[in-house]
Order: C-alpha cells, then structure tokens, then sequence
C-alpha cells in the first residue's frame, strides 16, 4: 500500500474519531509555561521510523502506559516542506516531562495533512489533540495531573489481607 493511500485511510478513520491534524510551520518554536527561555526544533533532512499511522501510534501508546503506567505521547505528522523531525519534538517532550518528574514515551503516526498535533495518554484519559505550542504551554498542568492519578491508581492496588480489622 503506498503512503497516499495509507494517508487516505487514517484520514477517513480519524475523521470518523473526530481527530483533526493540525498544521504547524518550520521551524518550530515552543515556550514552556514554567520556563523563560523558548526552545526551537530545527528543520531536519530525515526523521527515523514512523508507524505507518496514528491509530497504529495511539495503540503503541496505550499498551505502553498500560504496561508501564508512564505518559505516552502520540505524535501525528504530516509532511512537509522545511518540516521539523517528529523524532526531535518528541525526544523534546520526553525530556521535558522527565525535567517534570515523570516517564514517557513518544509515538509518531503519520497523518494526511501537514503539521503536528500531539495528545497525551495518561491510564484512561487523553488530552488533545493539540498543536504543539499548546502542549508546550500546559506541559507542567499534563505532568501534574499525570502523577496525580498515578499516586491514586497505586493507592488503589495495594495488597490488602482478608483478614484486616477493617474487615473483623
């Protein structure tokens, strides 16, 4: 199947779960909410493997956070002309997140339209999609709230004897 095609098909699919590729220019520049200085990604020649679409990259996401209850990032990207490395967006966000306290990973789908969108899978929930500079700004929010239900999910799953005062 050749990539138009592939595109064609995530199209019609993310249409039909109400995703929306968002359109980003080169290069690419993002201030992060908590910090003074912005940080650019720069145009790159080549990016290294990209899952052949963004529903292969949100199922990548979640088995990842199921398996590891880290933060999965979903890039969607669509080419383009001077388009910075999906690879560097997301190697930017891991970092950042792990500045913040805590482990992701990044997943990059391509999408049919030109730019970035990025979404946030944290347990069950997503944030976004979102252009970058959105995700930028309320990176710390997203971190935030992703170590706040992993302390409450792991509260939940403690070991808890039959034979508790609780229970006598």
């Amino acid at each position: 199947m050749s990539l138009p095609e592939l595109r064609k098909g995530f199209t019609n699919t993310a249409a039909a779960m109400g995703m929306t590729a968002i359109a980003a220019m080169a290069p690419l520049s993002y201030s992060f909410a908590d910090e003074t200085r912005s940080v650019q990604v720069v145009p790159a020649v080549a990016t290294s493997v990209v899952h052949e679409n963004a529903l292969e990259a949100q199922r990548a996401a979640l088995k990842y956070v199921e398996e590891t209850g880290g933060l999965g990032i979903v890039i969607g990207y669509g080419t383009y002309e001077g388009a910075a490395d999906p690879e560097q967006l997301g190697q930017l966000f891991q970092q950042k997140i792990a500045e913040r306290g805590a482990e992701s990973q990044y997943f990059i789908g391509t999408i049919s339209k030109p730019g970035f969108s990025l979404a946030f899978y944290n347990g069950h929930t997503v944030e976004g999609p979102m252009p970058p500079q959105e995700a930028a700004s309320s990176l710390t929010d997203l971190v935030g709230q992703h170590l706040f239900y992993k302390r409450q999910f792991s509260s939940l799953n403690t070991d808890v004897s039959p034979n508790t005062a609780a229970l006598d």
